[in-house]
């Protein structure tokens, strides 16, 4: 059996940077499941999963425009420092933002500057501009 369209699948996977840092694994804890074909992982990884077997491991390489997007330099905003909740007033510091227009929806900012008067937010994904590289084994395949 393999990983095919509309076939359930687990994997285990670490996520590493340019540079080989670690930034994220599920290796021997809940195993990624997802459905190929329904657009739940990146389009790359799926591509490069079809047709392997359980067991199989597979290396690939992203470059940010296959992963999260370059960065986008509309995606900054500056609101007034005062507004900042009490603990997240510097830089690096994550957000939990409700969207404007989906009031059910949480998303990420990352304090990207901050002055006395104005924080500058950044909205990108965390990981958009950069080129990733994923270790995958398959884990389990389902009819």
């Amino acid at each position: 059996m393999t990983v095919e369209k509309g076939k359930p699948c687990s994997i285990e996977f670490t996520v590493y940077t340019e540079d080989g840092t670690e930034i994220d694994s599920n290796v021997g804890k809940v195993p990624l499941e997802f459905i190929p074909g329904q657009n739940q992982i990146l389009p790359r990884l799926e591509i490069a999963l079809i047709g392997k077997e359980v067991g199989d491991e597979v290396s690939v390489e992203l470059a940010p425009e296959e992963a999260y997007g370059p960065v986008d330099q509309n995606a900054f905003e500056v609101i007034p420092t005062h507004t900042l909740p009490e603990g997240f007033q510097q830089v690096g510091a994550i957000l939990g933002l409700q969207d404007k227009n989906k009031a059910d929806e949480i998303f990420q900012a990352r304090v990207h500057a901050i002055n006395a008067d104005e924080t500058v937010l950044d909205l990108n994904h965390p990981l958009a501009g950069k080129h990733l590289r994923f270790e995958i084994k398959i884990l389990n395949l389902q009819n």
